[in-house]
């Protein structure tokens, strides 16, 4: 042995910390987001007026504004570093 190796700790490993969307909580996150969703959709079906956003509404507008080349165009404009 040398002298390095007496006295010296063993390396120590640091353990991961998982990610947040994978720690065991995504599930009942989604389930519960979509529970709001539902409840949001039907609540404003039956009581609001027209012109009140829904859900499913709101989704099929920003998919199809996501899917354009010009919304795809200015996300990468803004991404792009400058420096």
């Amino acid at each position: 042995m040398t002298e390095s190796a007496i006295g010296a700790s063993p390396p120590v490993t640091v353990a991961r910390k998982p990610s947040p969307l994978f720690d065991g909580a995504m599930l009942p996150r989604l389930i519960a987001g979509v529970a709001i969703l539902l409840a949001w959709e039907f609540v404003v079906r039956g009581l609001a007026p027209a012109y009140v956003a829904k859900p499913s509404t709101v989704i099929v507008v920003v998919s199809v504004r996501f899917l354009t080349s010009s919304s795809r165009w200015a996300m990468y404009v803004i991404s792009v570093p400058t420096s």
